[in-house]
């Protein structure tokens, strides 16, 4: 029996579920080196076995011969077989493939590979027939995740092994484990697309072992070169080939986005011969991250400098730059900010704050628009802390939202939002202890998502200078505030992309229910400064005007089509544009419910009262003075265009109700 133990490809017959193309790999389209080292060192931080030593994770380049792996090489028949049944349809994704994969030629042939090994770590358990296992988890099932006690985990989603698939020329990969009982498990994995083969359909997804098609659990019957000696799992990346700069590359986005694991002494990484740990982490990061400033413009959120931030660690109460807030929130438990401010010479623009969980893996970076430049990290270290924040990140875990968190009905889980505006509140308070605030003001938080999400590059860039300007009386450095919390209005000169998404920071739009012919007028419900959120219950239909309100200035016009007599809690932003040479304002609405007819009265905030100002144009419903009508809001974000002829930017506030 050669070294190949007698394994080979096992694609099972098709039974009419076609598939072209792995939809695995859809989540992990940005970067590559990124989403391997993200997700393959997040996943040995999971499984750690003894938490008073570092994983240790290492990235070599290997190679498969075809004279030890004869059966291997098949694989090439199975690709052949993809363009032999889609014919030009398949050709863009197998012909490469093909061409990448070489013949046989009667001589030996190669295969180059990426193999990630981790020590120190519990490996993947499997019992053959259970599908809770975690190395089943792990090769066979799509969208499966085995979860552990502990709050830490960062993996949700069994999509993660898409990024191995995914950096795989061939979307294949070998996978061999020992987990703490010293049991053995390995098997090969190939996702594909629905093929022929000698008159025979065959599934899109095949398996490589010597087991009729499921995993090998004799460790005798494992081939040496993939046999584990000790616990821990191999992840073999099929056809990856070792470039001029893969080295720099892999260094370089472990250090992006593990550093504070690596400096706490979590984690040891090893590229080739090449070892990063707590001793050279400063002298690797001066390497590959030369400058102090973080004015990331690309994708900015994954692909941050994280020099700056590393120094408001690393140098943390050394001087009044330097400092360190710690505070035990009611949800999330115990949280750190470390906080430094960067020298105006060395040209940091915005005052930014990386965000991660007790992994001490960076999730994402946030601006914020402050007076001064700060780098900042927060760290929740509260294991049930943890554990709602993994809730609120999608399958690539690079950002939390509200809006991931599902219960079993598929409702938004309400403690993901009120653990957002924990966080939201807690840095608030750090950056105004730093900034010597005064308790009326806020600050502005640009991008922060689910105080209210704004759709994309709608914010400027980081070279460009935020402005927010208006009738309000508080107007300063930190944008315009006012008494009751009305959003300042951001301003953008340029046309923009509205097919992307960044966040801006929402007002309350609570109001109070009104009757037919006219508003009862409670003013916004708002306290505090432009961050608070709706506390208020929509009211029922038809119960009149709320206890001690008075009646609204405004009145209601009795021949629009709607007795809107029941209020819609909302968040909201507004952003300011100059498109074509007329000055728009984009309301960004959040609703957590679908409506199907509302009225939107749109009030501009002056400095001696408020003003009914008429609307000139709106991209959607139908204008009546101030007021648009007959509009159709979904849950989630809603975004409103209008115009008003005085060419101002406006600070405005918002009622909304429903018929």
């Amino acid at each position: 029996m050669s070294r190949e133990k007698d394994c080979r490809w096992h694609f099972g017959l098709e039974s009419g579920r076609e598939q072209l193309s792995d939809p695995m790999s859809d989540h992990f389209r940005d970067d590559l080196y990124t989403s391997l080292v993200r997700e393959s060192i997040q996943n040995s931080l999971d499984a750690a076995a003894d938490n008073k030593e570092p994983v240790r994770v290492e990235f070599k380049y290997k190679s498969l011969n075809s004279w030890d792996f004869p059966n291997f090489f098949g694989l090439r028949d199975h690709i052949k077989g993809c363009i032999d049944y889609y014919g030009n349809k398949a050709k863009a994704v197998y012909s490469p493939m093909l061409k990448a994969f070489p013949e046989d030629d009667g001589l030996k042939r190669q295969i180059p590979y990426l193999r990630v090994a981790d020590y120190n770590t519990k490996g993947m358990s499997y019992t053959p027939g259970n599908t809770e296992s975690t190395f089943y988890a792990f090769v066979r099932a799509i969208g499966v995740t085995v979860k552990d006690d502990s709050g830490a985990r960062g993996g949700s989603f069994g999509y993660g092994k898409a990024a191995y698939y995914k950096m795989s020329p061939f979307s294949t990969v070998f996978i061999s484990t020992m987990d703490t009982n010293l049991h053995r498990s390995f098997e090969g994995a190939s996702g594909l697309s629905t093929h022929i083969i000698n008159g025979e359909v065959l599934t899109s997804v095949g398996y490589y072992d010597n087991n009729n098609g499921k995993p090998i659990t004799n460790g005798d019957d494992i081939p040496v070169p993939f046999r584990r000696d000790e616990p821990g799992s191999n992840i073999d990346i099929i056809g990856i080939q070792k470039e001029n700069d893969s080295v720099d590359n892999l260094l370089r986005e472990v250090i992006r986005n593990f550093w504070l694991a690596i400096h706490e002494e979590l984690l040891v990484v090893v590229v080739e011969d090449i070892e990063l740990n707590k001793d050279n982490l400063f002298s690797m990061m001066k390497r590959y991250f030369p400058h102090m400033a973080d004015n990331t413009k690309r994708n900015a959120s994954t692909f941050t400098n994280p020099r700056p931030y590393y120094d408001a660690v690393l140098n943390v109460d050394a001087d009044d730059n330097h400092k360190m807030f710690v505070d035990k929130l009611p949800i999330l438990g115990k949280v750190k900010l470390y906080t430094a401010i960067i020298p105006e010479e060395e040209g940091m623009e915005r005052t930014k704050v990386v965000f991660m969980r007790s992994l001490k893996m960076h999730v994402f970076t946030q601006k914020y628009n402050l007076s001064n430049s700060i780098a900042a990290v927060f760290v929740c270290e509260n294991n049930y802390g943890n554990r709602i924040l993994g809730h609120l990140e999608p399958p690539a875990h690079n950002e939390w939202k509200a809006k991931n968190w599902k219960d079993e009905r598929g409702r938004t889980v309400p403690d993901g939002q009120e653990a957002l505006d924990e966080i939201r509140q807690f840095i608030e308070q750090c950056f105004r202890s730093i900034n010597k605030m005064e308790e009326g003001d806020s600050t502005d938080i640009t991008e922060l998502e689910d105080y209210l999400p704004i759709p994309s590059d709608l914010l400027p860039d980081d070279d460009e200078e935020t402005k927010a300007k208006g009738n309000n009386p508080k107007q300063g450095e930190l944008g315009d505030i006012d008494e009751n919390g009305t959003h300042a209005t951001t301003h953008i000169d340029e046309p923009i992309d509205e097919n992307k998404e960044v966040y801006g920071a929402p007002d309350n739009g609570q109001v109070t229910s009104v009757t037919s012919g006219g508003f009862s007028d409670t003013g916004s419900g708002k306290t505090g400064g432009v961050h608070q959120r709706s506390t208020g219950k929509k009211k029922k239909r038809g119960t009149g005007s709320s206890p001690g309100t008075k009646p609204s200035k405004q009145k209601f016009d009795p021949t629009l089509p709607g007795t809107y007599s029941e209020v819609v809690d909302v968040d909201y932003s507004v952003i300011a544009k100059t498109q074509n040479g007329k000055l728009w304002h984009d309301i960004f609405i959040h609703v957590d419910d679908n409506y199907d007819n509302v009225l939107m009265n749109v009030i501009v905030c002056g400095e001696g009262s408020d003003e009914k100002l008429a609307i000139a144009e709106s991209d959607k419903g139908t204008l009546n003075e101030n007021q648009v009508y007959g509009l159709s809001l979904y849950s989630g974000i809603n975004k409103v265009s209008v115009r008003f002829n005085d060419q101002v930017r406006h600070t405005l506030t918002l009622e909304v109700y429903e018929d």
